[in-house]
């Protein structure tokens, strides 16, 4: 009996036994299963979403409305030819009204009124979100339209003032929408779309000579279109990641490589497999706007998510199908690209505009206004795309549209350019004058407008206008200390807005520049000093790092980039070279060398640990300290066969955060902030403007419009009146002479 209990006792447990190996071998399974599925689900989230600030355009502080009627346009990009999903506007920001009256301000996008407002307190707060239309925009852009109205009186003309009235906008009103990643398929849609701040992605922090050239390349484009660059690199083993914004599916929480990331808080990258893990989820840290898609980028997001998926088909078999069908979807940056090619690919799910090391040459080119349009394809093959550069001693001010040369004025209104000495102009030429052909429609007032051009900020020239409607022209001289390695050209037109006694309300009248603007060029001054150097920069160049920043990627790039786009350097014409040494052959074309020094040439500065020296050519010692920390020496090197500039520091130097602005120095200490000090030491004076007047600077030419020309009269006619009276004299006196003597001769 004793035998038989115990024989069911046995039976009893082996059953038990039996049903929870099959309830375990069950919930394995069902966890299997959840794995698939969870990757199934990555794949299905191809929907990307972006949020734009103003912060992002480069407008950090409130934009302040204070005048009597300001209208102004902001323009926000988004993917040009994609359709957007569920936009919205959220604008942000407070008014005043200390004078009182009627205060209206009016929201518009794309030129169409969506809301108005009419503050009745004295002071108040205005935040609202307004629903966009997500129709494809061919341009690119969402134009937010702000209209401030301050009216304090009976009549319209009755001012405010700039201090009483106001409404300020705030830099973190944005744009928020969504599209398909499918959607953006052409690399113009890709350029059109980003931000001022664009983000680079390179393999690591140690990188290859091909993909470092690339990069600064890339990076010189990227400033040269206005754009702010910041590096990142894939992570990697040792790089520590913010988990706390990191959501992992519950299914893949016990996965290797997911499971630091489910936890939140920092965690330190162990293996390929995390990194993997990374790019699935779709983490910020894989997120890019740009990518040099080297051989070692591509190979380094295969291993990662090769790793990776040997970790999940281990937990559930059945995810093989399902990893594959998301890599083949949303991870297309691990495939490698052809030589030179721009292609629209995926990381993490988002796209990215991935370019093959060979193609970042022309990336200056592709990225400008000239070609990038045509960059209608998702995947093209760059062989060359140069901007047009000046050919003979004239160079045109206006592209060949000119389509941004129109403008309304009804006080102050302004035109600007842009003149590169590293891509616009020839290689050691200069603009010596400038002609701006203007054409003005007649006002409301007597009083005509005044047109101004400035150079960098100097006023060079201005002239009162006609405003008759027909071309009217500006000619001003450039003195030499007034370039820079990129040149800002402005014309301001301003106007009498409206009669007194609140006759009319105050209306714009049109201004255009007209195409047969032009620059003139003369050779370059003398290579003395940084501005004379960078006119030479400009052509066939030889750009040199020491062969430690390769390996310092992160750190030394960004000082790349601000030196070579601030001394001019073309990237598409630039060579560049890795030195093993200390120093460096002299070169047989201008330059610009980091960390290393031209061999046989005496150096002016230095820097040891935290000790910086400047002396002049003689000897002289101008500055001598110590304590200077993290600061850099830049010098102009001409005393060779060819002018060219190195940079020097103990160390890495200091990462440069703000651009810099070299000008008619030869020696610059720069720091994290730019350029601390810059000083001449050659002690020679600035280039002189040693150009003929406006009377002797081109052959007179008589017209009949010239006859009702006020310029005419008042400057040239009294002048050429004083040279014909003076030459009257001179022949009477000689006629006199002449007839004297013959009367002495007669009476002989």
């Amino acid at each position: 009996m004793k035998s038989q209990k115990v024989h069911a006792g046995r039976k009893t447990t082996l059953c038990v036994a039996i049903g929870g190996l099959v309830l375990f071998s069950a919930h394995q399974a069902a966890e299997a299963g959840d794995v698939a599925d969870a990757i199934r689900a990555l794949a299905e989230n191809d929907v990307v979403t972006r949020k734009v600030s103003l912060t992002d355009l480069g407008i950090t502080t409130p934009l302040a409305f204070s005048a009597n009627r300001v209208n102004r346009e902001i323009f926000i990009p988004v993917p040009a030819g994609v359709p957007l999903i569920k936009p919205s506007l959220y604008f942000d920001g407070t008014y005043l009204r200390g004078d009182g009256g009627k205060t209206t301000y009016t929201i518009s996008l794309d030129g169409y009124a969506v809301a108005a407002r009419s503050p009745e307190g004295e002071r108040g707060t205005t935040s609202f979100d307004i629903g966009v239309d997500g129709a494809a925009r061919d341009d690119g852009f969402v134009r937010l339209g702000i209209a401030w109205q301050p009216l304090i009186g009976q009549f319209y003309c009755y001012g405010t003032g700039p201090n009483n009235n106001r409404l300020l906008v705030y830099p973190d009103t944005y744009l928020e929408y969504s599209y398909k990643a499918a959607d953006l398929d052409t690399v113009a849609g890709a350029l059109s779309a980003l931000k001022q701040t664009v983000t680079l992605l390179v393999s690591g922090d140690v990188l290859d000579g091909k993909s470092y050239d690339a990069a600064w390349r890339l990076g010189v484009a990227l400033e040269r279109a206005g754009k702010t660059v910041q590096l990142k690199a894939l992570p990697a083993k040792g790089d520590t990641i913010d988990a706390s914004a990191i959501t992992v599916p519950a299914a893949l929480e016990k996965i290797p490589g997911f499971a630091a990331f489910a936890k939140g808080g920092s965690v330190e990258l162990e293996d390929p497999a995390q990194t993997g893990a990374l790019l699935l989820l779709g983490a910020a840290e894989t997120r890019a706007d740009i990518a040099v898609a080297a051989d070692s980028l591509s190979a380094d997001i295969e291993t990662a998510l090769k790793a990776v998926t040997a970790q999940l088909v281990a937990a559930d078999p059945d995810a093989q199908q399902a990893v594959q069908a998301l890599v083949a979807a949303d991870q297309t940056l691990s495939r490698p690209l052809e030589d030179g090619a721009y292609s629209i690919r995926l990381v993490g799910g988002e796209p990215v505009l991935a370019v093959q090391p060979d193609g970042a040459k022309e990336a200056a080119g592709l990225f400008s206004r000239w070609w990038r349009s045509t960059a209608i394809s998702g995947d093209m093959v760059v062989r060359a795309a140069r901007l047009p550069m000046a050919d003979g001693d004239a160079m045109a001010l206006l592209p060949p549209s000119g389509s941004d040369s129109n403008f309304s004025v009804v006080g102050l209104g302004e035109w600007s350019t842009t003149a590169d000495l590293g891509g616009d102009i020839p290689p050691g030429k200069v603009p010596s004058d400038i002609h701006v052909v203007v054409s003005a429609a007649p006002g409301a007032t007597a009083t005509r407008p005044v047109a101004s051009v400035f150079l960098n900020d100097m006023l060079l020239g201005a002239k009162q206008l006609e405003a008759d409607g027909m071309p009217e022209t500006i000619s001003a001289s450039v003195p030499a200390y007034t370039l820079l390695p990129r040149n800002t050209i402005v014309v301001r037109v301003q106007r009498q807005p409206a009669p007194g006694e609140c006759e009319e309300l105050p209306q714009g009248f049109p201004v255009s520049i007209l195409p047969d603007s032009y620059l003139q060029l003369a050779p370059a001054p003398t290579a003395v000093d940084f501005a004379g150097v960078s006119a030479r920069l400009s052509g066939e160049s030889l750009v040199v790092v020491n062969n430690s920043w390769l390996q310092n990627a992160l750190s030394t790039l960004p000082n790349v980039i601000a030196l070579a786009d601030a001394s001019g350097i073309s990237p598409d014409r630039a060579g560049f070279n890795v030195a093993d040494r200390a120093t460096y052959p002299e070169p047989d074309k201008p330059f610009l060398f980091f960390d290393v020094a031209v061999e046989g040439v005496s150096k002016r500065a230095s820097v040891v640990g935290d000790n910086v020296v400047i002396t002049t050519a003689k000897g002289t010692t101008l500055f001598d300290a110590s304590g200077l920390s993290d600061v850099a020496i830049l010098q102009a090197e001409t005393g060779g066969a060819e002018p060219g500039l190195t940079y020097a520091a103990d160390g890495t130097g200091p990462l440069i955060e703000n651009p810099l602005n070299l000008r008619h120095g030869d020696v610059a200490v720069i720091g994290r902030e730019g350029v601390l000090a810059e000083v001449r030491t050659s002690g020679r004076p600035l280039p002189s403007n040693t150009e003929p007047d406006r009377l002797t600077k081109k052959p007179f030419s008589f017209s009949w419009r010239l006859l009702t020309d006020t310029d005419f009269w008042f400057r040239q006619v009294p002048v050429l009146m004083t040279a014909l009276i003076l030459g009257g004299f001179v022949l009477l006196m000689l006629l006199a002479r002449l007839a004297k003597r013959r009367k002495r001769d007669d009476k002989s």
